[in-house]
């Protein structure tokens, strides 16, 4: 994404906020992942968990089993299973797991087994639909995320120096955090006359977050690169932009 905005002429830097560890092997996971032909459903939650999991069907699988129904929250948790041949299905509009459930497939999953690929911690609406529609569900937790802590010059140069008009925040943990990191510069100099940057956001659910921390924030149709670049654009035109 920075190579793309800076390729339309934007000044882009970048302020990794989350650190995301892939977590040890363990016997559950790898017990999944060697049976996951007794799931009648596998969802992958994120593209990291899609991409842990396919690098694990390829060793263990040198050919991918049939039977199973697929799914990915959007198409770039859908990549790296379909990179396999693996056919998987998305939700048609939004990107979130309320969309995914709207999905015909996952209505009548009484007595099915389902294999929810995620990280550690996260969101509980799929696996509590999930289980009032009576699926048997289990999780493979395969990742886990940690704040990333910037040294003081790295947020001074960027925030109170550089000064973004727009910041880019794909998740709910990521604007958190980044909220957090602001308060720590305004303790020092930001006060009186600090102009909260643009934020872009996938989805209502982050942008309601946002606008409750105070954020002037624009809502993107996805956390896809082409539905980012496009709202930018749409509303700050390169010339003379910063990001």
């Amino acid at each position: 994404m920075a190579e793309d905005l800076t390729a339309l002429g934007y000044e882009v830097r970048e302020l990794p906020l989350l650190i995301i560890e892939a977590v040890a092997d363990n016997p559950h996971n790898q017990s999944m992942v060697m049976n996951i032909d007794h799931y009648q459903h596998v969802i992958c939650t994120s593209q990291y968990a899609a991409r842990i999991l396919a690098d694990a069907l390829d060793q263990y699988w040198p050919q991918m089993p049939m039977g199973i129904h697929w799914y990915a929250i959007g198409q770039a948790s859908a990549r790296p299973l379909r990179e396999l041949g693996i056919r998987v299905d998305c939700p048609q509009q939004g990107h979130t797991s309320e969309d995914l459930l709207q999905l015909p497939a996952l209505q009548g999953v009484n007595d099915h087994k389902i294999a929810l690929v995620k990280g550690k911690g996260g969101r509980t609406a799929l696996a509590t639909t999930l289980g009032q529609r009576g699926a048997r569900l289990e999780q493979m937790e395969l990742y886990q995320r940690r704040p990333a802590q910037p040294s003081p010059s790295v947020l001074n140069s960027l925030l109170l120096e550089w000064k973004p008009q727009i910041v880019v925040l794909l998740s709910a943990q990521n604007l958190s955090h980044f909220q957090f990191l602001t308060s720590q510069c305004a303790g020092q100099s930001m006060g009186v006359g600090y102009l909260k940057p643009n934020v872009v956001v996938p989805g209502e659910r982050v942008a309601d977050l946002a606008k409750s921390l105070g954020f002037p924030t624009i809502i993107a149709n996805s956390a896809e690169n082409n539905d980012i670049l496009r709202i930018i654009q749409q509303r700050w035109p390169p010339a003379g932009n910063d990001a």
